[in-house]
């Protein structure tokens, strides 16, 4: 089954460096500090194993930010030369910020940060039992 990653490519020209900062750090609930390297990088895996229309979502949300990103076909995960590990992916990220217009925010289980389906019951990546949704 073909997975999709989003990655970071850079920043857009123009953009305000720390409020980027400041907004992915309250995307992820990070300390802006511990997330400052991803400046200043050309390449950073965001999000590896996702359905496409949710790296699509996922990727709208971070252009809306002012981060130049790509979506990347992947095999199955590992299979690609980068370790399967959580430190690849930054965890817990939370509905996407208001500047980014009617895109719908991607769910993700709130103890390891993995994308989650509608509807899903249980974590495919760490088993927690998910909240049902909400009406």
């Amino acid at each position: 089954m073909t997975t999709y990653r989003v990655v970071l490519k850079g920043i857009r020209e123009g953009t305000d460096h720390e409020n980027l900062l400041k907004e992915f750090a309250e995307l992820f609930k990070k300390d802006p500090q511990a997330l400052r390297p991803v400046l200043t990088t050309t390449y950073f895996v965001v999000w590896r194993s996702l359905e496409k229309a949710l790296a699509a979502d996922f990727k709208l949300v971070l252009e809306g930010m002012g981060f130049i990103c790509e979506i990347e076909a992947e095999q199955s995960p590992g299979a690609d030369g980068f370790p399967a590990q959580r430190s690849q992916r930054i965890e817990n990220p939370t509905s996407s910020p208001s500047s980014t217009g009617n895109v719908s925010s991607p769910k993700f289980c709130p103890e390891c940060g993995t994308p989650i389906k509608e509807n899903q019951k249980f974590c495919s990546e760490c088993g927690t039992k998910l909240a049902p949704p909400q009406s």
